[in-house]
């Protein structure tokens, strides 16, 4: 739902013509799709593989903790980088760079 909503946003900003805003909600919609990505390797990272081959499936009680965090990762990283750079602004003709 959250990468519906996200999406759904970021072409409304598109529709617009606020590129701006396309490109931070697009920056938004990016995380939770990662998150699945980075549960794989955090399974991996934290020893998931040998848990598997040993002991097969993993309680919920056991995997959960490593899985968490995940999400929140994905999208500080992302709050982070958006709020972090400052985006070209359309001054209705012509694109300006940022002041810094």
């Amino acid at each position: 739902m959250l990468v519906l909503a996200c999406l759904t946003l970021a072409i409304s900003a598109a529709r617009r013509r606020n590129i701006a805003q396309h490109r931070i909600w697009m920056l938004r919609t990016y995380p939770p799709i990662m998150a699945v990505g980075t549960q794989a390797v955090r399974t991996q990272a934290v020893g998931g593989l040998p848990i598997f081959l040993l002991y097969g499936q993993p309680a919920p009680a056991v995997i959960d903790p490593i899985l968490a965090p995940c999400w929140p990762l994905n999208l500080g990283l992302a709050e982070r980088v958006i709020r972090g750079c400052r985006l070209p602004r359309w001054n209705g003709s012509t694109m300006t760079a940022p002041n810094r």
